[in-house]
Parts: structure tokens; C-alpha cells; sequence
């Protein structure tokens, strides 16, 4: 009885301060400063800061970034691992399963796409 009682006491005394603090709006919120973007100087910052050696000469042009390599080959790793270290979650998870196959065709080459023949049963093609 007198856990309940001290239990109902504190959730009074909380909502008592969480109403007091309620009042209204502070000073600092009402005038609250703009945020300036930072301007640097970059001829006094240091060079090794950015991976730079020298200052860059006037005729220099930046080498291109080479492309991001596809995730697509890690994502179907990771879904491999998965199926090998448990086969039974694979099994149930029809999306994982999907996203597999939607991998798997997305790395095939665009020639080698399905013949539009149908294929026969062996017990067919045995009469």
C-alpha cells in the first residue's frame, strides 16, 4: 500500500513540475540567433588538411572521381550467407528470396536472355 501511495505521489509531483515548466515560451527561444554559414579562408588554411601537398597551379583541373562500385554483388553475397547459415529463415522470407532473383538477373548479360521456345517434358518428346 505504501509503494502505490509513494507511486501515485511521485506521478502528482511530476505532473506538477511538467506543468510549471509549460508556462509559455522563453526569452531564447523567442529570439533565437539565425545560424550563419562559416566562410574559410582557404589561403590560410593548411594544405595537409585536404590532402594536397602544393597550392594548385593555375592550368590544373581536377581528376574525375572513378564510380562507386555496385552494391548489388555485396547485397548478393550477403543474401548467400544467409541462405548457407540459415536455411530455414531463407525459406520463409519470400521478399529475400525475390530480391535474390531480381539481383541474380540484374548481373546477367543483356544478350543472354531467354529463348521463347517451349521447353518440352521428356515424357512428351518420348512419344
Amino acid at each position: 500500500m505504501f509503494g502505490v501511495a509513494c507511486f501515485m505521489l511521485g506521478i502528482f509531483f511530476q505532473r506538477f513540475s511538467d506543468a510549471r515548466k509549460r508556462v509559455g515560451p522563453s526569452q531564447a527561444e523567442v529570439t533565437r540567433p539565425v545560424p550563419v554559414a562559416p566562410t574559410i579562408d582557404f589561403a590560410t588554411e593548411p594544405l595537409w588538411a585536404y590532402g594536397f601537398d602544393t597550392v594548385a597551379k593555375p592550368g590544373d583541373k581536377a581528376a574525375p572521381q572513378a564510380a562507386p562500385k555496385p552494391q548489388g554483388d555485396r547485397r548478393l553475397q550477403e543474401i548467400r550467407e544467409l541462405r548457407r547459415n540459415d536455411p530455414k529463415s531463407y525459406d520463409y522470407n519470400t521478399a529475400l528470396q525475390n530480391e535474390e532473383l531480381a539481383l541474380i538477373e540484374a548481373s546477367l548479360p543483356a544478350s543472354s536472355e531467354p529463348s521463347s521456345q517451349s521447353v518440352t517434358s521428356p515424357a512428351s518428346a518420348a512419344e
